[in-house]
């Protein structure tokens, strides 16, 4: 609303100073004044320098589904045992510290759920009821990483419907037994990852980077984390679908560190020197807008296809084909308009060596 109210002001002030500008170039004649700040028209300063943080911006877009996507199809769609197990093999204090489990919370989850079921049978609803609570169960339960078969979902609330007074003891021996057998692996730990592999080598990645020209690497950058959107949709339905989206994360941590620095340094490459700060600072413009744009197209695109469409792979895939798209863009971008905002500054510089002289 603030934004719509300050575009609105611009506009209608923009409209007043149209009107006036004759009037002021006059008084400039005349007086051998510049026109005031206040009396000055709207335009675009730099076309190309936008166009960028326009495609730039689908760089961020498809940055943020790691943050905003990720973490809810790993909840709903991915079994992440085999993590758990593999992390247990590894190290049993690992295992108990990265995947423990509430069994108190779980319990009375387990309780609530019951009573709220209690005149249920779910074994003899009808399809669409029965579906609806099943998806509510399993649902509430993956929030508190625990992840049961449905056919063992229904037997046992079958049972804890008619457990009467030993509702609290069923309910925590279910608990004790989910958690030892289907415990699944926290959504934030395996992003964790991520944080992990900048810290170990983000370093590194940048030293060999450096060798490389801005352009390319953030073309490159951006092509791997569109390959790690795949990676993770492949999670989906297989039985070791907790290492692919670990391998997701790994191969998203390198795109990030090869392309987020290089997006930064690309736009000092052409900046004007008077205009680098500004630049900079305009830069993070496409950060906001990715944001904005990631947040609504996560949203429609979880509900259309990996809900509606029970097809989270066809989501992913549109996701990758915005990053290979934005790579595309950037080749497009710096083919033509980089020449541009090279010949602006060759003219800015030619003026100000003819002022000085």
């Amino acid at each position: 609303m603030i934004a719509a109210a300050l575009i609105i002001s611009a506009i209608v002030w923009d409209i007043w100073a149209v009107k006036t500008v004759k009037q002021s170039k006059t008084n400039e004649r005349a007086n051998s004044s510049p026109t005031p700040w206040y009396k000055q028209t709207m335009q675009v300063g730099n076309k190309a320098f936008m166009v960028y943080l326009l495609i730039i911006t689908g760089f961020w877009v498809v940055y943020l589904q790691i943050f905003i996507t990720l973490p809810v199809f790993i909840r709903d769609f991915v079994d992440t045992s085999d993590l758990v197990r593999l992390l247990h093999s590894v190290s049993p204090w690992l295992h108990d510290t990265l995947t423990a489990i509430n069994i108190d919370t779980l319990a009375n989850e387990i309780a609530r759920l019951s009573k709220e079921l209690t005149n249920l049978d779910l074994a003899n609803l009808d399809l669409h009821h029965s579906a609806a609570s099943i998806k509510e169960i399993s649902t509430t339960l993956a929030s508190l990483d625990i992840r049961v078969p449905n056919d063992e979902l229904i037997n046992a609330f079958s049972l804890l419907a008619q457990s009467g007074d030993q509702l609290p003891q069923a309910s925590s021996d279910f608990a004790n037994q989910w958690a030892s057998h289907y415990r699944q692996m926290n959504p934030a730990t395996i992003l964790s990852i991520d944080f992990l592999m900048i810290i170990l080598f983000q370093v590194l990645i940048s030293r060999f980077i450096q060798r490389f020209k801005a352009l390319p690497t953030l073309i490159a950058g951006t092509g791997i984390l569109s390959i790690a959107m795949l990676v993770g949709g492949l999670a989906n339905g297989i039985i070791f679908g907790g290492l692919m989206i670990a391998t997701s994360v790994i191969i998203f941590a390198v795109g990030e560190m090869t392309a987020s620095p290089k997006s930064q340094e690309y736009v000092a490459s052409f900046a004007p020197p008077d205009k680098a700060a500004m630049f900079m600072g305009y830069y993070f413009v496409s950060m906001a807008l990715g944001n904005l744009f990631g947040g609504l197209l996560s949203g429609w695109l979880y509900q259309s296809f990996a809900i509606d469409l029970a097809n989270p792979m066809m989501m992913w895939t549109v996701i990758a084909l915005l990053g290979f798209a934005t790579c595309t863009a950037l080749v497009i971008f710096n083919r033509t308009l980089v020449s541009d905002i090279e010949q602006q500054q060759a003219f800015q510089l030619e003026q100000a060596t003819n002022t000085n002289e």
